[in-house]
C-alpha cells in the first residue's frame, strides 16, 4: 500500500521562497523556516499576506494560520498597526476545496470582520518577489511577512516508477483504492489521485489529508486482506462522496453558483458589506490596499445565515 504523501510544488508562485519573505508551513523544515521568519517580522512590522496559491488543496491549513496570525498580532499589539490579508483561489470563502460547509462562508466572513482580515478571493497569484505579491489580474499587495498554500505533487520515487503515477505523481485508483495500472499496489490519502468534482473559474485542489485517508486506508486494508485469503474485495468507497460534508458542498456550490438562496436579514447584516446592504455578487465591498476590490458573496443558505446571526449555535 503506497502512503507516501505529498511535496510542495513551489514553481505554481515563482518567487515562493524565504529569501523573497514569502513562507509555507507545509513540510516540518518550511514550518521551522516560517517560525524564524515570523521573528525578524517583529522586529520591523508591516503588511502580512496569508495565501493559498491556485491548485492547493490544504485550505484548512491556511485558514488556521490566518486566524492565528491574527491572534499573534493581537498580542504583540500589532493589531492596529498591520494590516492583514488573505488572497485564495477559492470562489468564496470557506469553499475548502469541497464545495463549502454549512455556514461556512458567513461565519467566515463575520470573523474576518471581527479580525480586520481583508479576503481577496478568486484570485491566482502570479510572482512573489521581496515584499511584493503580484495577482495574475495585475494587482499587488505590499508585505512585510507571507505564507501561501502551495499545491501538492506526488513523491518522486512514485513519480518516477514508469506506469504506476499520473502527470502530477499521483496513483490513479478505482473505488477500492486499487491501482488502475497495477492491480497488486494500492494507494491512499494525498498519494492516491482524485478527481476534483468541482470547476472553479480558479484551479483548487480537494483535501485528501486526515478523516479521508482513514476511510481510504480502511478500504485498501480489507480489501488487500480479502486478496490474500482468496475472497473478492468487497470493500469501495470513493473519496468525493465521503464525508457527508462533500454531498452539502455540492448543494451549496450551486445554491451559491446560482445565487438562488439569499441570506436572510439577520445574516445580511452579519455577512454583508459594512452598509449592511445586500451587496450583488458582482459587486465589491472594499477594495484591498492595492485597491483591488475584494469579493463578497452575497447568497448563502438560511442555515447559514442563522448561524452567523448567532455563532454560538455552531459550537
Amino acid at each position: 500500500m503506497i502512503a507516501t504523501g505529498y511535496r510542495n510544488d513551489m514553481t505554481v508562485l515563482p518567487g515562493l521562497e524565504p529569501a523573497n519573505g514569502v513562507h509555507t508551513i507545509t513540510t516540518l523544515q518550511d514550518a521551522v523556516e516560517a517560525g524564524a521568519g515570523w521573528r525578524r517580522f517583529l522586529d520591523s512590522p508591516g503588511p502580512i499576506v496569508i495565501g493559498a496559491a491556485q491548485g492547493a488543496g490544504c485550505f484548512g491549513a491556511a485558514y488556521e494560520f490566518l486566524f492565528n496570525t491574527a491572534y499573534q498580532l493581537k498580542k504583540a499589539g500589532l493589531k492596529k498597526r498591520v494590516p492583514l490579508t488573505y488572497v485564495t483561489a477559492e470562489p468564496f470563502l470557506g469553499h475548502f476545496g469541497i464545495g463549502g460547509l454549512p455556514g461556512g462562508e458567513c461565519l467566515l466572513k463575520l470573523f474576518c470582520k471581527k479580525e480586520g482580515i481583508q479576503a481577496v478571493t478568486g484570485t491566482a497569484m502570479a510572482e512573489a518577489s521581496p515584499g511584493k505579491l503580484l495577482l495574475d489580474d495585475g494587482g499587488a499587495l505590499d508585505f512585510a511577512y507571507a505564507m501561501v498554500i502551495p499545491p501538492f505533487l506526488g513523491q518522486h520515487v512514485i513519480a518516477a516508477t514508469a506506469g504506476l503515477a499520473d502527470g502530477k505523481g499521483f496513483v490513479p485508483v478505482r473505488d477500492a483504492y486499487q491501482s488502475i495500472a497495477h492491480p497488486s499496489i494500492y494507494a491512499v490519502g494525498v498519494a492516491a489521485a482524485v478527481t476534483v468534482p468541482w470547476a472553479t473559474a480558479i484551479p483548487v485542489g480537494i483535501p485528501k489529508t486526515g478523516f479521508p485517508t482513514e476511510v481510504q486506508a480502511r478500504v485498501a486494508a480489507a480489501n488487500i486482506a480479502a486478496r490474500i485469503r482468496g475472497e473478492q474485495q468487497t470493500r469501495h468507497k470513493e473519496l468525493r462522496r465521503h464525508p457527508r460534508h462533500l454531498r452539502h458542498g455540492r448543494r451549496q456550490q450551486r445554491r451559491h453558483d446560482s445565487s438562488l438562496t439569499a441570506c436572510s436579514r439577520r445574516a445580511r447584516q452579519a455577512c454583508s458589506s459594512p452598509d449592511r446592504r445586500r451587496t450583488p455578487p458582482s459587486s465589491p465591498s472594499r477594495s484591498t490596499s492595492c485597491g483591488r476590490p475584494a469579493r463578497v458573496m452575497s447568497a448563502c443558505p438560511d442555515r447559514a445565515g442563522r448561524l452567523a446571526a448567532n455563532p454560538r449555535k455552531a459550537i
